[in-house]
């Protein structure tokens, strides 16, 4: 099987979308994917075009966010635990941050950037929309093969090996839904009227607690803390990640803080211009859409997200002006929303 960790796989030589595979490779790596993770279930290619995507990816991560339903998802999780195991056992901090930076700067870098915008360039708006939410995951994806090829041992074979392999071919594990593993396969010329996998759920409403739920990038650390203290002045208390990841998957208890909260707030200095919106902060704020919790991103520059459509924009700089500003927006909007 391939998939070792070994001198035949070259995780630079690989984009997201950047060639075809027939139908039998995909269901192979699809295949080998599972057996990687140990996970009994049937492998259906769903082509469709950008639409069906978009509705059909929020569907398996809603559910995710919500329960943790999700063998695939949860097998992905616990290879990210087994890693920082690792490194802790064996003392590889240090070579795990650098995998860490190192493929940042691979993932940002001019050919990913020109290759996305060449892509987008072929495509319709939901294209546009649809292939920002591809290369998100696949950042994150590509980031964590190369933290698991720089630590882990010889002789494991990787999971992210099959999966960059699908990604790279334009294919997407969403997850597993009745005992099938759902592979989406971007066409744009395909119809948008296939459903598959787990129905839109609205996650039920639990008892709500006394904070906004903050989405920011974890290493804006001094942003953060700042705005923490801008909070606190204005009376409003505040919480966000990380979490404990011993004690269950971080996407299930972050979306237990988003539902108890009484509104979220997402603070970017500006999105990407090409990438868009980070993918964590993403991901919060869609989750909080899809739980019906107000929210609100404030960012220095407007980004087009289709699927955040629900979510208010401030577009302001992120600095203490805010904090002499007693009438600025994002306090009228929490004073009239956050109840």
């Amino acid at each position: 099987m391939e998939g070792k960790l070994d001198k035949n796989f070259n995780l630079d030589t690989y984009l997201p979308l950047m060639h075809n595979l027939d139908h039998s490779s995909l269901i192979l790596y699809s295949q080998q994917l599972l057996e990687i993770f140990e996970i009994s279930a049937e492998i259906q290619l769903v082509e469709c075009n950008s639409i069906a995507g978009l509705n059909q990816e929020r569907c398996f991560r809603i559910m995710w966010w919500t329960n943790g339903d999700d063998p695939l998802r949860l097998a992905l999780y616990q290879s990210k635990k087994s890693m920082y195991h690792q490194s802790l056992v064996f003392k590889k901090n240090e070579k795990l941050s650098k995998a860490w930076q190192d493929t940042e700067h691979v993932v940002r870098s001019t050919p990913w950037r020109k290759h996305l915008i060449n892509l987008i360039n072929k495509t319709t708006k939901s294209g546009e929309s649809y292939l920002r939410l591809f290369f998100r995951t696949a950042q994150q994806i590509w980031s964590r093969a190369a933290r698991w090829h720089a630590i882990m041992p010889s002789d494991l074979f990787s999971p992210f090996v099959p999966l960059i392999k699908l990604m790279a071919a334009g294919a997407w594990p969403l997850g597993c839904y009745g005992d099938t593993l759902w592979v989406f396969l971007w066409n744009e010329k395909a119809k948008d009227t296939i459903q598959f996998g787990p129905p839109l759920i609205t996650p039920q409403r639990i008892t709500q607690k006394d904070y906004i739920f903050l989405c920011f990038l974890f290493q804006d650390t001094g942003l953060t803390a700042r705005w923490e203290k801008i909070f606190q002045d204005k009376g409003w208390n505040t919480t966000f990640g990380p979490v404990n990841e011993n004690v269950a998957p971080p996407e299930v208890q972050l979306g237990k803080k988003i539902r108890e909260a009484r509104a979220v707030v997402g603070l970017l200095p500006e999105p990407d211009p090409d990438f868009g919106i980070p993918w964590w902060i993403y991901q919060e704020l869609d989750y909080a859409c899809a739980c019906n919790r107000p929210a609100i991103l404030v960012t220095q520059n407007n980004s087009s997200e289709l699927e955040l459509k629900h979510v208010k924009r401030i577009n302001c700089a992120l600095d203490d002006q805010l904090k002499i500003q007693e009438e600025h927006r994002l306090w009228r909007w929490l004073q009239k929303n956050a109840i």
